[in-house]
């Protein structure tokens, strides 16, 4: 099989930023552009960017399509995680045992259960790879948001808590963006994950203890919520969805992804895709206040740029940490 053309690949060390402007009036994407930050913690002086991203143009030869990706990577080997999905989803999501290329292309567009079955196998065999990974994925993971767009068609999958937005105006007043959340950010908290982890024996609670620093004056637990075993206090992530983590599979941690589906028209402008460096700090709103400032020029270079710059004040005024960032800004043709 042949995997699909790379326009952009990376995992970033530090901080990298790449624009592409598309020209014809048949392409949906007028602009995109991404830039990926290395975070920091204090106590790891030598921490690397666990973050990682793809940007595919043409994939399997479909004209004037698109699938861009983010991957937000944990645990002592995220990077390496991350890393392997990043080389291998993007294969595997249009990979199939019983058709060639050009049935999948042909099938991919045109049947909405094809595609959806096709991405969620795509998922399971970039698990299944990990499992066979040379580093240990006990207490490792990633997250994965893909997007893939063709003419009218966007398509969105995710696991874990990366996530996509769109965003649409009729007037270009960055005021008046209407904005969507297009992916659900996997939560333990979430009713159906909660009750999945629960029937597989875990234990969905936030860290307690003042020894974890996550505790107000009073003792009460604080921060995110997290999975745990039922008589140990471990794994403790703070999803309910990931590529990897062998333990935390075992509690109902999934890597099955939610796929969505959009019709884009004339009204959509703004597609941001990002880690939850960008999503911890700042709201959908003010993301696409920032990104949709930019249209009018179809920067989406200065875009990310801006994005990165603006959470990243945002970590700094909340502590001394400040999570990888990475963000992919994709301004529509009209």
């Amino acid at each position: 099989r042949r995997p699909p053309r790379s326009t952009l690949s990376s995992s970033s060390a530090a901080s990298d930023v790449y624009k592409r402007q598309v020209h014809g009036s048949l392409d949906k994407v007028s602009a995109y552009a991404v830039k990926s930050q290395m975070g920091k913690i204090i106590t790891k002086p030598n921490k690397p960017n666990q973050d990682a991203y793809f940007i595919i143009k043409n994939p399997i030869d479909i004209e004037n399509g698109y699938l861009f990706g983010v991957m937000d990577g944990h645990g002592l080997f995220g990077k390496e995680v991350s890393s392997l999905v990043k080389t291998r989803l993007p294969a595997n999501l249009f990979s199939s045992s019983s058709h060639n290329v050009t049935e999948v292309r042909q099938s991919f567009l045109l049947n909405p259960d094809f595609r959806a079955s096709l991405i969620k196998s795509g998922y399971e065999k970039t698990n299944e790879e990990l499992s066979r990974s040379p580093f240990d994925i006990s207490y490792s993971g990633t997250t994965s948001v893909t997007v893939f767009t063709h003419e009218s068609l966007l398509l969105c999958a995710n696991v874990g808590d990366s996530r996509a937005i769109i965003a649409s105006t009729h007037n270009e007043d960055p005021l008046q963006w209407h904005v969507q959340q297009i992916t659900t950010d996997h939560k333990p908290e979430l009713l159906h994950e909660y009750q999945r982890i629960l029937m597989h024996n875990g234990r969905v609670e936030a860290l307690r203890g003042k020894s974890w620093c996550e505790v107000d004056a009073s003792g009460r637990a604080m921060g995110p919520r997290r999975v745990w075993m039922k008589s140990k206090n471990c794994p403790g992530l703070a999803m309910s969805r990931a590529l990897g983590d062998a333990v935390a599979s075992k509690l109902g941690v999934i890597s099955v992804p939610d796929i969505f589906e959009i019709r884009v028209n004339e009204g959509h402008k703004v597609l941001v895709i990002a880690s939850d460096g960008i999503w911890g700090v700042l709201s959908n709103e003010e993301v696409m206040r920032v990104a949709g400032s930019f249209y009018r020029a179809k920067d989406a270079e200065k875009a990310c740029k801006a994005l990165v710059q603006r959470a990243t004040a945002v970590w700094n005024k909340l502590g001394e940490n400040i999570d990888d960032i990475t963000v992919i800004v994709v301004f529509l043709n009209n």
